[in-house]
Parts: structure tokens; sequence; C-alpha cells
């Protein structure tokens, strides 16, 4: 949006993988391993980034605050816009 003269607009999508509540630390774990060194191999990253995507891996924490911010960000402007469920 900045290249197209739009300042301070900012709706990135994002992908991730996500459990149910209450998973294993140990499965956890391997998850974010198996994730880590996904990442790490080139023809992965440039498998992706071929779509016009950027890579980012982020740790579990990370992701729940990625998660609490966008609920924080979208809930203010479904409130400010009165947006309801049709």
């Amino acid at each position: 949006m900045d290249e197209a003269g739009i300042t301070g607009f900012d709706s990135t999508a994002w992908y991730g993988v996500l459990g149910p509540a209450g998973l294993p630390q140990e499965v956890i774990n391997k998850w974010t391993q198996a994730l880590a060194r996904a990442g790490a191999v080139k023809t992965v990253l440039d498998q992706i980034n071929a779509t016009g995507c950027d890579t980012e891996i982020l740790s579990p924490a990370k992701t729940v605050e990625r998660i609490k911010a966008d609920h924080d960000k979208w809930g203010r402007v479904v409130k400010e816009a009165n947006i309801r469920a049709e």
C-alpha cells in the first residue's frame, strides 16, 4: 500500500500452523523444529517467495503475540466500523 501512496495501512495476511488447546509441549516442540528445518531449505524458501510471499518462521510465543495483536487491531476496526455478521 505504501507503494500506492497509501501510508500507514497494514493488512498483511499470514499463514500458520496451529493445534488444539492443551497440545503436549513435546508435540509443539517437534512441530516447531520441523518448521524451522523446512524454513531453512533454500528450495522451500524459493518456492514460497516465488508466490510473492515473504517467509518468517515464528516461535510459538511469537505466534501467540501475532494472533493477539491482530485480534486487537481488527477488533477495533470491527467495533469502530460497526461491522455485524449477517
